[in-house]
């Protein structure tokens, strides 16, 4: 009796094996995520004036909107990718009936590129309405491939501030050539303007993989194209990003270097400026209540290789510093940070301006998915001594949030 039980256990298992061999592989892994959030802001503002005329003051109020949408997707077991697209979230944006997609009857800048307004506007001079509608755009869209001991992402992806890069967005608007100033980099900051991604490829590599866990990665892209002729090289801006990850226990510290090599470059002489910044971001979890953090960053930049002829010297320096907590109370999280900023040109006295930002916020979860949010942020500059025309401005913003998320 037991042998055609065996036979049969045999035959199964076999069966089920061929089964496994032939059945197709299993398909990608998609797991959906967004977030929606609506703003009721206050602006207080309050500005000191030295010669230029009388103080100023001013109160707004205003609704700003931040939403999108992601998928995460595992593609195999070395291969994921990631997508998300949506306005500037971040930041939000300003709303209005326009906001819609209505047109704006008061905007009359543009001429509709349509054969018949095409012709009507050339003979009649007629200019037709804009729409000024709130467009989502991709923040994500990389792929990861993992070996193991090495790993690459291609694509828009991930990039947060650890020390230099609320520095860095300052200066990375400057474009075509011009002398970055680091002014307000405290105020503004890194996440704002880039909704913490940027395009680009990056290299890393796990070192320590124990409760002492160290990682190494070098982000690099192209922050200004430029185009070379016959005559004269006129090479790109390239940005690189050094991190190395470091975590034990419940600390987290991440030291990050920053470079923009050929920042500004002059084509004439094939002579270049360069940009460096450096600092560390520290995060710290006392229990499970409380935790804290902290960054510091400088960068510089001269013009010492592009200037041109009978032009100054100039020397930009800018450095930001911060610290926060997150303290569980009630039923919700209170998050407090300060920042402190200065931008400076060491070339020139009387030319270092400083700002101190100020964000306590609290986070309720009327539900998993849903937080109420009130929040009040301060924005404070002092000018340079060289700048006669301005002393000191203030704003003062209130917002009461609301965040749905899955």
């Amino acid at each position: 009796m037991f042998k055609p039980l065996a036979i049969a256990a045999v035959f199964l298992t076999a069966t089920v094996l061929v089964a496994e061999e032939a059945a197709p592989p299993m398909g990608p892994q998609l797991t959906w995520y967004g977030y929606a959030q609506y703003r009721l802001r206050g602006q207080l503002i309050s500005n000191a004036y030295d010669t230029a005329g009388k103080d100023f003051t001013a109160k707004n109020y205003l609704n700003q909107i931040g939403y999108y949408l992601g998928a995460k997707v595992k593609v195999n077991d070395k291969v994921s990718m990631q997508f998300q697209a949506g306005n500037d979230w971040a930041g939000s944006e300003e709303v209005s009936v326009y906001s819609n997609n209505w047109a704006n009857e008061n905007d009359t800048s543009r001429v509709v590129k349509s054969y018949t307004d095409t012709v009507l506007s050339k003979r009649m001079g007629a200019k037709f309405p804009t729409k000024e509608g709130l467009y989502p755009y991709f923040h994500l869209a990389f792929a990861k491939i993992d070996f193991g001991f090495l790993y690459v992402v291609a694509g828009i992806q991930p990039m947060t501030n650890n020390g230099p890069m609320d520095l860095m967005e300052r200066s990375l608007t400057a474009t075509e050539n011009k002398m970055p100033s680091y002014a307000n980099a405290a105020l503004i900051q890194w996440i704002v303007k880039a909704n913490n991604s940027m395009a680009g490829l990056k290299l890393g590599a796990p070192i320590l993989k124990s409760d002492l866990k160290l990682d190494a990665s070098l982000f690099t892209t192209v922050s200004e194209p430029r185009t070379m002729t016959s005559a004269s090289t006129n090479l790109s801006a390239v940005l690189a990003v050094f991190e190395l990850p470091l975590a034990w226990r419940a600390l987290t510290v991440i030291p990050q270097g920053v470079a923009v090599i050929n920042k500004r470059y002059a084509a004439a002489t094939g002579t270049a400026d360069n940009e460096f910044g450096a600092g560390l971001s520290v995060a710290y979890a006392l229990n499970d209540r409380v935790s804290f953090n902290g960054n510091f960053g400088m960068t510089a930049i001269d013009n010492a290789n592009t200037k041109p002829a009978m032009a100054p010297d100039t020397a930009m320096a800018g450095m930001i510093g911060g610290v926060g907590a997150a303290v569980k109370c009630g039923p919700g999280i209170l998050n407090v940070d300060l920042k402190y900023g200065s931008n400076e040109n060491t070339k020139r006295d009387s030319t270092r301006s400083t700002n101190i930002f100020a964000d306590f916020k609290y986070g309720w979860d009327v539900n998993r998915n849903f937080t109420m949010m009130p929040r009040y942020r301060i924005f404070r500059t002092t000018f340079a001594k060289n700048d006669l025309a301005r002393e000191s401005a203030l704003e003062s913003r209130p917002e009461l949030i609301f965040t749905g998320k899955f």
